[in-house]
């Protein structure tokens, strides 16, 4: 799923393909570094990655068209209210 390109001083991490959240939401890694001594000492490091979500779907409508009118709303209608009517076609 991942791959780890190590060069002297920085290390990539690359996804090998396109990560999908509806799959899988977060992956869990554990890097583990190893010196060339004797014996070889180690370091370990834990990476989360978090999967964003993209809108990789289409929106979907019941129909193809819609129409939203306004009536005349009263003079003494609360600050905030929202009134429309809608119609499909």
């Amino acid at each position: 799923m991942f791959s780890l390109l190590c060069e002297q001083v920085r290390v990539v991490l690359t996804a090998a393909a396109a990560l999908d959240r509806e799959t899988q939401s977060q992956h869990r890694l554990r890097v583990t570094a190893f010196d060339a001594g004797q014996p070889p000492h180690t370091g370990q490091l834990d990476v989360t990655v978090i999967v964003l979500d993209a809108n990789d779907n289409s929106p979907v409508f019941e129909y193809s068209a819609y129409e939203v009118t306004h009536t005349p709303l009263p003079a003494d209608l609360c600050t905030g209210t929202a009134f429309s009517v809608c119609l499909s076609r």
